[in-house]
């Protein structure tokens, strides 16, 4: 047929059934129909697509066919309520060399400009072609579930300029690439098996939104989960193994890695975590409790500025991280840990991942603090359990030295109202508010002072304000 071989159009309740297609334009179409049901056909080397579902229909049921060969294999270019269900569509290629990797070549796609909303893509076998689910400029609740897809040239599935896609329980096996998520919102990609992806298995791009990537198992691929552009991915109990490069990729975007109750497993591969440029942010400024494993380069890499704030870096909460196991580590563990961490310790323009607890030897617990972390604000809060918690002060940041002008227009809280201040020493003798200058504070104050001031946070208000611990020995008071 130089046209359809079959067409359904404005009519209601039409069975389809049990025929065979061969070499036609088209094979069926369903325009503006109620309840049309395509079932148990054969189709083969369509020229254009096998089974279409367009304009204003509502309820048509694709299912059970066979369809080989051709440029398309089902097509939903608008209705609502359309469910394509255990189809096998394999071979799907434009014999057209200039455009064999086209994105004319799919087995299912949802392509509407009239908002096809409620369509499920379920249960097919979807081999050799170019897109195996392309869902581009659709309506809500769109569904891509229990899906076999192998051996596409480019993705698996598609989720483009559409909302509220949900992408579940699919197995992807050898294709270029996964899942990919482009300037969409609010799609969910969750409990797919992706293996042996030749590139990246999951990518999220352009200005998606509101993307979440979650209880994913990826094996094998060039990188795990890709990320550039979007705004609120959140990533949550994935796993990520034998990948060849990263294990996620950050860039141009904010993404949350963390939940401590699923987090994200990440193993047998080159980089755990790369984090590339200063634009890209984690949610809280935490790593979660991600579980790294047999990571043969480093655990994470930041580059080109990653993490990093103007002048300063981004303190990222690494305490909960599980690295080979290790997550409360002694000191050794810990310099091993930071030898596999490409963060500020390694080049000043990037930010620093503040990296694990330590349990002390009466098993209270303790922070171990680098000096580049402990003006690290809202860090963390010290936790109950670590009891009295100390802080010395080795010294006392210097001031500027007053003028006379200064000194002369102290007025003191207590003392002499009109006596005049004209030299620093004149300062050092204004009398206190109140009290006297007594225990260690008052030795502070006196000249030369060098030594160390130790305060203990005590465990009630009551101790903490008690006294200060002076080391008199160091200061010669």
């Amino acid at each position: 047929m130089r046209k359809e071989g079959i067409i359904v159009k404005s009519t209601s309740g039409t069975q389809v059934s049990d025929n065979t297609l061969r070499d036609n334009k088209k094979g069926i179409q369903v325009y503006d129909a109620t309840n049309t049901v395509v079932d148990n056909n054969v189709m083969t080397n369509t020229e254009s697509a096998s089974v279409i579902v367009t304009k204003g229909s509502v309820g048509t049921s694709v299912t059970n066919n066979t369809i080989d060969g051709g440029l398309n294999g089902v097509v939903v270019s608008g209705g609502n309520n359309t469910l394509v269900s255990g189809n096998t569509i394999t071979d799907i290629t434009d014999t057209n060399p200039s455009r064999i990797d086209s994105d004319f070549q799919k087995g299912v796609a949802i392509l509407s400009n009239n908002g096809a909303t409620n369509v499920t893509i379920s249960d097919n076998t979807i081999t050799d072609g170019s897109d195996g689910v392309r869902i581009d400029l659709a309506g809500m609740g769109n569904v891509v579930s229990n899906n076999d897809i192998s051996g596409m040239r480019k993705e698996g599935i598609i989720v483009k300029s559409t909302s509220g896609t949900q992408v579940s329980d699919n197995t992807l096996t050898d294709n270029k690439k996964g899942v990919q998520v482009y300037d969409a919102t609010n799609t969910v990609v969750d409990n797919n098996v992706i293996n042996n992806t030749n590139w990246r298995s999951i990518i999220v791009t352009a200005e998606s939104i509101g993307t979440t990537i979650l209880d994913n198992s990826i094996n094998g691929g060039d990188e795990g989960i890709y990320i550039n552009g979007g705004q609120n991915t959140t990533l949550a109990g994935n796993n990520i193994e034998n990948f060849g490069k990263y294990g996620i990729f950050i860039k141009n975007a904010e993404v949350d890695i963390s939940g401590v109750n699923n987090p994200n497993n990440i193993g047998n591969g080159r980089t755990g975590i790369f984090v590339d440029g200063d634009l890209a942010r984690l949610s809280n400024n935490t790593l979660g409790a991600t579980i790294f494993s047999n990571i043969s380069q480093n655990y994470i890499e930041l580059f080109n500025n990653g993490l990093s704030n103007p002048g300063s870096p981004t303190i990222i909460d690494g305490r909960f991280v599980s690295w080979d196991g290790i997550i409360s580590a002694n000191s050794a563990q810990r310099a091993a840990i930071e030898n596999k961490i490409i963060d500020f310790d390694d080049d000043n323009t990037l930010g620093q991942i503040f990296v694990s607890q330590e349990l002390s030897d009466n098993d209270a617990l303790s922070v171990n603090i680098d000096e580049e972390d402990i003006f690290a604000l809202n860090l963390f809060d010290f936790p109950a359990e670590a009891g009295n918690v100390n802080v010395t002060f080795l010294g006392l940041p210097p001031t500027r030295q007053p003028d006379a002008t200064f000194l002369a227009n102290i007025a003191p809280a207590a003392g002499n109202e009109e006596q005049q201040f004209n030299n620093v020493e004149d300062l050092a003798n204004i009398s206190p508010a109140a009290g006297g200058e007594t225990g260690c504070w008052a030795s502070v104050n006196q000249n030369g002072f060098s030594g160390a001031v130790s305060y203990n946070f005590g465990t009630s208000i009551e101790s903490a304000i008690s006294e200060v611990n002076c080391q008199n020995n160091q200061y010669g008071g």
